[in-house]
């Protein structure tokens, strides 16, 4: 069984139970293949087998029937890799899509002005105000439209994601051996996700590549726990949802007791469950980083080939602020339309300070200084709204760290304390930085 699972064919499914993988399947069903040709399978096996195909074609049949979002939500986890399909979109009126190429060419045209093409992102003007306000505005024929036949799908990684140092390109190898095209790009948000590039010879060669509605956020259990402990775990959570992404693919790989010892079991668990049941994320737990390369291969593969047109939001009409919103609100009007963005689109709703106000800016330089929890950073706030009020605070008045400290904690009674207090005025008025503060 050893040899199976490096061999990839098998996978641990929990103490001594394996499960076959897609690769081992059909290998499986080569052997039985040969063993019916020379009446050479037990008759026990034969009815075990018969058995198994018939509840496979059973599955595979529902799956192809199923055409609806809450349907393919429900059967996600029917794959064996847990890979979502996507959904297969008609016209927005639930017709069918007949269009001719000059129809096509056509809906090119109008398209282009509205978009931009792979190298010019620097140059796009993207909206400061909310992407909602324009959500209303939106009709289907403003949408950037690519049928199903015109473009490749693109697994993008992270350049930071690395199985190893020693070995920076074995994802690259590993995907790319089983007929995988992937790109390695900078990610702002997620490790893995997928884009729609115009084929070659595609009449819409030239428009810009369309990430797609799917996202994969992979973390070893020792990260978890490290990024739970630092706040990196919410700070991540909350640039997922406003990007927009409704398919996340939360990766917890292998296992490490010492990081969860020192952590806390309890709030490891609870963590792992506010992924699932508050943030509506997908989690996997795959024993080694070989499973995750098998769960991208096949999500990959799902895509492929269940994935129909797609329209995406023109940059235009994308703001810095509130796309998920706008996106959400177009999702209810086009149910059936497979929305998507640019990847330029995404590199703006998704930066960490791009879309972030002054005062916004500020809390969060608040929340950097050890001791300062989140209702004390409001509190904080609230009595200087503005970086210059605290800094002239603890300048122009004496015991400025003692008017601090003397702050009520909103909703407690809690107090700021003199400790944190010297501490803020020593973090914004020293003239150097030490890593003590």
């Amino acid at each position: 069984m050893k040899t199976l699972e490096s061999k990839s064919l098998t996978e641990r499914q929990g103490g001594v139970k394996f499960c076959l993988t897609e690769e081992g399947l059909e290998i499986a069903r080569n052997v039985i293949g040969v063993l019916r040709s020379r009446n050479e399978l037990p008759p026990d096996d034969e009815q075990l087998f018969s058995d198994f195909e018939r509840r496979h074609q059973e599955n595979t049949a529902d799956r192809q029937n199923s055409t609806t979002s809450s349907t393919l939500l429900e059967r996600a986890e029917s794959y064996d890799a847990g890979v979502l399909p996507p959904i297969p979109p008609t016209m927005p009126d639930g017709r069918q899509r007949n269009d001719s190429v000059e129809t096509m060419q056509n809906r090119r045209i109008q398209s282009r002005p509205a978009v931009l093409n792979r190298s010019s992102s620097a140059g796009v003007a993207f909206s400061r105000q909310s992407s909602a306000a324009a959500a209303t505005d939106i009709e289907l024929e403003d949408l950037i439209h690519y049928p199903e036949s015109e473009y490749d799908i693109v697994l993008i990684v992270d350049n930071r994601e690395v199985h190893s140092t020693a070995d920076r390109g074995l994802i690259e190898r590993e995907l790319e051996s089983h007929g995988i095209a992937i790109e390695i790009r900078p990610l702002t948000v997620g490790d893995y996700l997928w884009i729609a590039r115009a084929k070659p010879t595609s009449i819409y060669k030239g428009l810009p590549d369309i990430v797609l509605d799917y996202v994969v956020e992979r973390k070893r259990m020792d990260d978890l726990c490290a990024s739970i402990r630092d706040g990196r775990y919410r700070e991540q959570h909350a640039r997922i949802h406003s990007t927009g992404f409704t398919n996340v693919f939360y990766i917890v790989e292998g296992n490490d007791p010492d990081a969860v010892s020192r952590l806390g079991e309890a709030a490891v668990n609870s963590a792992m469950s506010r992924i699932q049941i508050s943030h509506g994320f997908h989690l996997k737990c795959p024993a080694s980083f070989e499973s995750t390369l098998r769960l991208l291969r096949q999500t990959t593969k799902v895509l492929q080939s269940a994935l129909k047109d797609i329209y995406a939001i023109p940059d235009v009409f994308i703001g810095m602020k509130g796309f998920a919103d706008m996106k959400k609100g177009l999702q209810l009007r086009f149910p059936l339309v497979h929305l998507a963005m640019s990847f330029d689109a995404y590199d703006v709703v998704s930066n960490k300070s791009g879309s972030l106000s002054t005062g916004e800016i500020y809390l969060r330089m608040l929340m950097t200084l050890r001791g300062m929890s989140a209702d004390k950073v409001l509190t904080v706030g609230s009595h200087y709204q503005t970086p210059t009020q605290l800094l002239n605070e603890l300048r122009d008045t004496e015991d400025g760290d003692k008017s601090i400290g003397e702050l009520v904690v909103g909703g407690t009674c809690r107090k700021i304390g003199p400790a944190l207090g010297k501490r803020l005025s020593q973090f914004w008025t020293a003239e150097s930085f030490s890593a003590s503060l």
